[in-house]
């Protein structure tokens, strides 16, 4: 609820105003937003987003339908899309996959921004003699590190996701990825880290592993959160590389 104020010039017929402080509409039920009417009885606006599908495909949407996590207080919110870039996707044997995935922020601005983005990645694997397999390129699970990486606003960035094939074994791993987009450059903390400090799966791009998150100013997008989960068994030496019971199996949830 909202309270009003009357004004009442002279010669004029008395207005009522909400605080917004958008004139009060005659119809009770509905209320003035500037570019739209919103409708409290049913929780929604009355007509669709002026900007249409650059604001997501949701056009009665506000703040990609999370109003108790994100606010907008100036429309500058940005609506971060990910989807399966497929041409560059391959799924090989024993734990060995590619997948790529095209990354969209929109509306399209003039402003600098990056993807900032959370990596977690946890296996249990065992070899054909049934022993723990616990280090991967000399990494113990769970492997977690920070990235981050340009994008403008409007164009498509990719970003690819892999593991290698590790022969005779049984394995699964699930890789967890949360990302937000935020306006302004990469710190130049983080652009200046060095290789030993960076981690070794962020394919060059700043990241670390050790140091926590840079101190950076608020999420200006929707978070995107994915998750993959591998499975593969390798044990049986007599079988062929290409045999279909060694090919990589992926769960891919839906992207949230």
């Amino acid at each position: 609820m909202g309270y009003y104020y009357t004004t009442e010039p002279e010669n004029a017929v008395p207005e009522k105003s909400w605080a917004s402080p958008k004139s009060h509409t005659p119809d009770p039920r509905v209320s003035e937003r500037g570019l739209r009417y919103c409708i409290p009885g049913i929780g929604r606006w009355g007509s669709r987003d002026p900007i249409e599908e650059r604001g997501g495909i949701n056009l009665y949407g506000f703040v990609v339908n999370s109003p108790t996590d994100l606010v907008d207080l100036l429309g500058l919110l940005r609506l971060l899309q990910l989807t399966s870039a497929s041409a560059d996707d391959s799924t090989g044997y024993c734990g060995s996959f590619v997948r790529s995935y095209d990354i969209k922020v929109s509306p399209a601005t003039p402003l600098d921004g990056a993807i900032y983005q959370s990596m977690a990645f946890t296996w249990s694997i065992i070899d054909a003699a049934g022993s723990p397999v616990y280090q991967i390129d000399g990494l113990s699970s769970p492997q977690t590190y920070w990235e981050a990486f340009n994008v403008d606003p409007g164009d498509v960035s990719i970003d690819s996701w892999m593991w290698r094939a590790i022969s005779g074994t049984k394995g699964t791993v699930t890789i967890t990825g949360i990302m937000a987009y935020r306006a302004g450059n990469i710190p130049s903390s983080w652009s200046a880290l060095g290789s030993s400090t960076r981690h070794p799966w962020a394919g060059g791009i700043p990241s670390s592993g050790s140091l926590p998150w840079p101190q950076i100013s608020a999420p200006q997008s929707n978070e995107v959160r994915h998750r993959l989960v591998l499975s593969w068994d390798c044990r049986c030496s007599t079988e062929s590389l290409d045999d279909p019971s060694r090919k990589t199996m992926i769960n891919e949830d839906a992207i949230w």
